[in-house]
């Protein structure tokens, strides 16, 4: 590894000259070394033995500050300590008496430490408690093949994200977590949330799974594999067994019998292989669930901070159009935390919860949508059922009806979603931010 891995107050239990492994790691090497850089340069004016004149991109005084000059000519490399911009001349950490005019140069890392988000790109690869501290990856790289590509490959190999913001990298891993927020304000409009809810295709659920890997160059083939159907599993994978389950649970629930091949190019270890094909099948075997949702630019911030991509959330919002309704005295008494089950003829049921009540009386005086059903008429007078068991008959009468459909989300308290895409947008001459949220296993 280069000193980036090590610089400054940067603590992961990586240091520099030790061979890149952890994916998250040979991402950021890429990005530094083929990404960030300017080629075909030459040395024009040589002012002394560690200052040199080329005809780089940037005249912005100190640009290629911490960057790095390779000289192919001398087959030496060198840091830069500090750039002249208005002479388009590098000053380097010490004296390289043998580099001349001429010379063919080429930087690296230019920018580098302003351009990562280092503390993203650690929270995955640190030693003590790195999300992929222990995935191992390998790959010779025996083709011109662009750096993109290869960066793309690796985060699907390794379920990792990486994504820029304002010119910033940041790396995330595509687990589940703590969420750092709630969303619970969409913006309305005209009256309605503005929230869409999806599924991921039906197309991508699978119930068998076989994961090739460790590729041997000289004979042309993978050595050793993974599979898991719901049938048998690989022998001695510790925990796949445990997986077939999920393997029937797939054509179960969902009526496919497909199977998901993937030929892993990186890994080359048995036990980051194990843990791909799990991470495979926890996501693929079942249907997730995708939401749309717009808010406010003030109902965005939390803890001082606007979400941004990469952060988890949870959703605490009926996800559809809200009934309005009045509670008409039946008789019963309610208490805090009461489940109230709507019931009408001919519509499905929704629920709410008790928020709060009269002391005196008992009536309730607030409550929360939790799931919406559908088919309910204005004026009408509702009987309910209440959980726990404290008996039935009390009546709701439904006021106003604003959509026949009421989209609900079953684990809107429990379940955790990634934001994956962000977007600010203009609605009726105000800004709001549209997040797209998908749901982690």
């Amino acid at each position: 590894m280069a000193n980036w891995i090590d610089l400054g107050t940067r603590t992961n239990g990586r240091n520099a000259g030790q061979v890149i492994h952890c994916p998250g790691y040979i991402i950021e090497s890429l990005l530094r070394d083929e990404c960030f850089v300017e080629r075909d340069l030459e040395i024009i004016t040589k002012v002394s033995y560690q200052n040199y004149e080329m005809a780089f991109a940037s005249s912005d005084e100190g640009y290629y500050n911490a960057s790095y000059v390779v000289n192919i000519t001398r087959n030496e490399i060198a840091l830069v300590n500090y750039y002249f911009g208005a002479n388009l001349q590098v000053s380097l950490d010490g004296a390289y008496a043998s580099w001349s005019v001429g010379d063919k140069c080429f930087v690296f890392n230019i920018q580098g430490n302003k351009k990562i988000d280092a503390a993203s790109f650690d929270v995955v690869g640190k030693t003590i408690d790195g999300s992929r501290k222990d995935w191992k990856f390998s790959k010779s790289i025996n083709s011109k093949t662009d750096a993109y590509s290869l960066i793309n490959e690796i985060c699907y190999e390794s379920f990792l994200m990486l994504h820029s913001v304002n010119g910033v990298y940041k790396l995330v891993a595509l687990d589940a977590g703590p969420a750092v927020a709630t969303l619970t304000k969409p913006l309305i409009t005209m009256g309605d949330p503005q929230i869409k809810v999806d599924l991921t295709p039906l197309s991508e659920v699978y119930s068998s799974f076989r994961l090739k890997y460790n590729y041997n160059y000289a004979k042309g083939e993978y050595l050793q594999e993974y599979f898991c159907d719901k049938n048998s599993s690989t022998t001695g994978a510790t925990g796949l067994s445990a997986y077939k389950t999920k393997c029937l649970n797939a054509e179960t629930n969902y009526r496919v019998k497909r199977k998901f091949e993937y030929s892993a190019n990186w890994i080359y270890d048995s036990a980051t292989a194990l843990a791909f094909i799990k991470k495979l099948m926890d996501w693929l075997t079942i249907q997730r669930t995708i939401i749309n949702w717009s808010s406010s630019i003030s109902d965005s911030i939390f803890n001082g901070s606007m979400l941004d991509i990469g952060d988890l959330v949870k959703v605490d919002y009926p996800l559809g159009k809200v009934l309005t309704y009045t509670l008409v005295d039946g008789g019963i008494t309610y208490a805090v935390g009461n489940i109230i089950t709507l019931i009408q003829t001919g519509g499905s049921n929704c629920t709410f919860r008790v928020d709060s009540v009269d002391g005196a009386t008992g009536k309730i005086l607030t409550m929360t949508m939790l799931t919406g059903g559908q088919g309910y008429m204005p004026e009408a007078s509702l009987t309910t059922s209440v959980s726990p068991d404290i008996g039935s008959g009390a009546l709701i009468t439904v006021n106003t009806v604003t959509s026949p459909t009421i989209i609900p989300l079953s684990k809107n308290n429990s379940a955790i979603f990634m934001i994956y895409a962000k977007q600010i947008n203009i609605r009726n001459g105000q800004p709001s931010i549209d997040y797209a949220l998908l749901e982690m296993v």
